[in-house]
């Protein structure tokens, strides 16, 4: 696994060019320090058109934690793997997403939700974000979405197999 493994993803970070299994792919996780360091990095991310994503850690594979995320408008639903035992964090985004410079309002939860995603805001709101960053008031808005029946799939897949590939935007 020289290609897409490990070692490609130290070459990824420190180079500077990720590949196309960056945070796709447990063999090639993205680095991240603590759990409020993945909570952070996600709460950056934005789809490459600038929509915000929201997240929940769906759960973990050895060290490898495995969040669920979903778009602003629902269109897009993806899974990323993150390691949490790094120094920093990565300053690279996976492909299909564009990374903020800072971390605005708090858009996610480093623990499992279980209606994600339309219990988020209840629950960010009741454990108060993370102290100077407030929830994202916009996780009001997403209280409707219902997981596609494909992504459904693939977080079984990830259950069963710990294992998982998979970014679409629902065109539905």
């Amino acid at each position: 696994m020289n290609e897409g493994g490990v070692i490609m993803s130290f070459r990824s970070w420190l180079f500077g060019k990720p590949s196309e299994y960056f945070g796709r792919s447990i063999d090639d996780p993205i680095p991240v320090n603590s759990p409020i360091g993945q909570v952070a990095y996600l709460s950056r991310l934005l789809t490459e058109t600038g929509e915000k994503v929201f997240f929940h850690r769906f759960g973990s594979i050895n060290t490898v934690d495995v969040y669920e995320l979903v778009s602003e408008s629902g269109a897009l639903w993806d899974v990323l793997y993150l390691d949490m035992y790094h120094k920093k964090q990565s300053n690279r985004a996976p492909y299909g997403y564009i990374l903020q410079p800072s971390v605005g309002y708090i858009r996610g939860d480093h623990m499992y939700i279980e209606d994600f995603p339309a219990s988020l805001y209840d629950v960010l709101r009741k454990s108060g974000g993370f102290p100077g960053h407030p929830v994202d008031p916009d996780c009001m808005k997403i209280t409707g979405f219902k997981r596609p029946s494909w992504h459904v799939e693939l977080l079984k897949g990830i259950q069963l197999h710990g294992r998982g590939y998979c970014m679409a935007v629902d065109k539905e």
